[in-house]
């Protein structure tokens, strides 16, 4: 395992967040299982803008929303390279400050890097998620790629930007290759109207939960499958959840919400469920064409097949017919809660009707 070119003991790192704004918290990451720390991001600049921290968890949806200001969320940066220098001196952690500007000028990105190299950290996090629309910034693609040429040329430690959906995942694995980028970070938060009734401004508001494991299954398979070393995140409430990551090619995963909302432990419990990994899809040992096989003494008459809109072929066949213009798309199975139409080589895998092949 490696993270930054570094040998970690476990694939578990703590994520910019909450759990990483203070050594206490820094900590506990190290104690329940995390080998490395991002840290909060930090900034040389100060917007003044009084904002205060509101959250709200709606745990039945697997959401967490949350609103801070600039200046409450984002560490000074002369707090920041304390925080580091605390942190590596009493942690055997890989120790990654994130950094965030609210420009592309790369004197000012490189100025607050080479304070937190000063302070010891082992790589830089270059955080844009303040940016509220890259790609519509004046001459983004050249200054962009330009700042990351410039960082990754001056700084003497890693340097991983992080993305957000502000750079959709094949449009920035190009920009990073033209800059000579070699680690990637995924995925921050998204930015969202708050919900209905809630107690919150929406301003700088973010929502985060297991919704956005979609969005870092496909980020991940396309920054890896272009050659990045990917330090996945974004939704990962399992070790199965992370194993996949890693099966798409991974190097390490990133957790804060799952262990802000239950615990520390959560690095622990999820780098254990990384010892029984996700097994590769079920070929069935069948190696010929897919088709519907109709078993009509499981059939319950439920009519679940006839009611679908999607395939006239499977009512023909249920009614009688032939099957021999199947596709093998296997929805009917899906829809059949009883067993009674199933996918030849692709054994029926459960009762329900919400069930996947």
């Amino acid at each position: 395992m490696d993270f930054l070119g570094y040998k970690v003991k476990s694939y578990m790192v703590a994520a910019s967040s909450p759990l990483t704004e203070s050594i206490e918290n820094i900590a506990e990451c190290e104690k329940n299982g995390a080998a490395a720390a991002i840290l909060k991001s930090a900034s040389s600049r100060r917007l003044h803008d009084g904002g205060k921290r509101r959250c709200l968890a709606d745990e039945e949806r697997g959401l967490f929303w949350c609103e801070s200001g600039f200046d409450r969320e984002i560490l000074p940066l002369e707090e920041a390279a304390s925080l580091t220098k605390a942190a590596v001196s009493r942690t055997g952690l890989i120790i990654v400050p994130s950094i965030t500007e609210t420009t592309l000028e790369p004197e000012i990105w490189l100025e607050s890097c080479k304070k937190l190299e000063k302070a010891g950290a082992h790589g830089v996090q270059l955080d844009f998620f303040y940016f509220p629309n890259l790609m519509a910034e004046d001459g983004f693609n050249r200054g962009f790629v330009y700042l990351l040429k410039t960082l990754l040329t001056e700084c003497t430690v890693p340097v991983m930007p992080k993305l957000s959906k502000n750079l959709p995942e094949a449009y920035a694995a190009e920009l990073l290759k033209k800059a000579g980028v070699k680690y990637v970070s995924l995925l921050d938060s998204v930015r969202a109207p708050k919900p209905h009734g809630a107690n919150l401004t929406g301003k700088g508001l973010s929502v985060f939960g297991n919704w956005m494991f979609g969005l870092t299954r496909q980020y991940t398979a396309v920054l890896a499958d272009a050659g990045f070393q990917v330090c996945a995140g974004g939704g990962v409430t399992s070790g199965s959840e992370a194993a996949e990551l890693l099966r798409l090619g991974a190097r390490t995963i990133q957790i804060a919400t799952e262990a802000l909302l239950h615990g520390y432990k959560r690095f622990h419990d999820i780098g254990e469920g990384l010892s029984a990994p996700v097994a590769e899809p079920d070929a069935g040992g069948y190696t010929g064409q897919r088709q519907v096989v109709f078993d009509s003494s499981q059939c319950k008459g439920c009519g679940a097949c006839m009611e679908q809109a999607f395939c006239n072929i499977v009512k023909r066949y249920v009614a009688g017919g032939s099957n021999s213009s199947c596709e093998g798309c296997g929805l009917c199975a899906q829809l059949c809660r009883h067993g009674a139409l199933q996918m030849q080589g692709f054994p029926h895998r459960c009762a329900s009707s919400s069930c996947s092949m």
